[in-house]
């Protein structure tokens, strides 16, 4: 399939832009980087099954003309811009999480439906996948996390390389809210910070919707407490910087979400019970239970205590800690202010059949803690 890949000379306008971009690179690893998204930014991904084109990458030169093409042009186009700048570069063939099979299971091309590119750097191997378009350097796709890659190193040579699974802290979510008891309302400011697959998933969902579809989207996204939630004065940080994270604040106003009885307050500082969805039903299921991702969300909730008003005894903490995910929930006080802390990892990209109950049993538990309320007491 790769015997008559880019064997002409390099278009003289690719020799042009990887000289300008080897000029602004200060190192070997700055260029790789700066290169992938190059291509990230100008090549537009579509997609061809057709015959042996679902096979064969199509020559550089004709896609570097073009700006389009799919997985294995992509591929095609990174290999060869990096082997102008003589960045050691190659194509790998690969299997999705959808294959569900090794190359020693499956010796044949059946194995593939993917194809990527792979450079040494640094005694190690980074995978590239321009199909991704705001996908950061040093993140494979999260589709092929843990599969086995086949780099073609020559004609008659290849090394089989397992993707790695990247770790739950690289993909994390930092959400916080302070919060302010209005006479009838909560007013909140949020501030979120995204990191990883979950920036990448977001960044993709952003930049590709609508003008009008984008501030409806986050608004739904940050929605919290309930569906009286406002939320207005949303701004952006680092949306298409790939290499940082995503910072997104905002501003809330909840409306009869808190409860004064005889003068004291009532409030769930569960605003968001997102986990509550992730219950899995054993009826009829056969198969495990698969995650994008392994990852991390915190979730921080500051109450200001209102003037003339104390706390009742807080909620007793809960947490579990298991290989494959952990949780806790922690209330403290801490000057002025009331503070709820939620964290939850997952740290698999499968959870077995024979896993369920233990996961539904603590499920259950992070329901029961939703329904908790806090009391503040008028003094």
């Amino acid at each position: 399939f790769l015997k008559d890949l880019n064997l002409d000379a390099p278009d003289p306008k690719i020799v042009v832009l990887v000289d300008s971009l080897k000029k602004k690179a200060v190192s070997d690893e700055d260029l790789v980087r700066t290169i992938y998204y190059w291509v990230q930014n100008n090549m537009k991904y579509i997609a061809f099954e057709d015959g042996l084109g679902g096979f064969v990458p199509r020559q550089a030169n004709d896609i570097f003309r073009k700006r389009y093409g799919d997985c294995k042009d992509m591929a095609s186009i990174l290999t060869f811009m990096y082997k102008q700048a003589r960045l050691p570069a190659y194509v790998c063939w690969i299997g999705t999480r959808d294959l569900p099979y090794s190359y020693a299971q499956l010796p044949a091309p059946n194995s593939d439906n993917h194809m990527i590119a792979a450079v040494y750097m640094n005694k190690r191997w980074v995978f590239l996948d321009a199909t991704a378009r705001f996908l950061p350097y040093g993140f494979p796709s999260g589709f092929i996390q843990g599969k086995e890659a086949m780099v073609s190193i020559s004609p008659d040579s290849f090394q089989v390389i397992k993707v790695p699974v990247m770790t739950a802290l690289a993909n994390t979510i930092f959400d916080s809210t302070h919060i302010v008891l209005g006479d009838s309302k909560l007013l909140g400011t949020i501030s979120t910070q995204w990191e990883g697959y979950h920036k990448y998933d977001l960044t993709e969902r952003l930049m590709l919707a609508r003008s009008d579809d984008k501030e409806e989207r986050m608004k739904q996204l940050l929605s919290r407490g309930s569906n009286k939630c406002k939320i207005v004065n949303i701004n952006y940080k680092n949306l298409e910087e790939r290499d940082k994270p995503l910072y997104i604040t905002a501003e809330m106003e909840l409306q009869d979400y808190a409860r004064k009885i005889d003068g004291n307050w009532y409030i769930n500082l569960n605003l968001d019970k997102s986990f509550q969805s992730f219950k899995i039903d054993t009826t009829d299921r056969k198969m495990g239970r698969e995650f994008e991702f392994c990852f991390v969300k915190n979730t921080v909730y500051a109450l200001e205590i209102p003037n003339g008003y104390k706390a009742a005894p807080l909620p007793k903490d809960i947490e579990y800690k298991g290989e494959k995910f952990s949780y806790s929930i922690r209330y403290s006080l801490e000057k002025s202010k009331m503070v709820y802390r939620l964290s939850f990892k997952i740290n698999t990209l499968l959870l077995e059949k024979k896993e369920f109950a233990e996961w539904n049993k603590q499920i259950d538990r992070i329901i029961q803690a939703y329904k908790v309320v806090v009391v503040l007491n008028k003094i």
